[in-house]
């Protein structure tokens, strides 16, 4: 039988392990979302500047 410390630095240990894959996951969700969001954004300047283009040119 396992002696307390041990059981207790397992606990600890499991729920470090899970608050690190936790923060590691939310991070990188959170970039992906922002990579995301930074790419729309660019992406709708461009269109932007295809339209500002057109009606500069008269072709509607």
């Amino acid at each position: 039988m396992p002696t307390p410390t041990t059981v207790q630095f397992a606990r600890y240990a499991a729920f470090t392990a899970g608050l690190v894959y936790g923060v590691v996951r939310h991070s990188s969700l959170a970039s992906h979302v922002a990579a995301e969001k930074s790419l729309a954004a660019s992406g709708d300047v461009w269109w932007s500047a295809q339209d500002g283009e057109k009606q500069a040119d008269g072709h509607h």
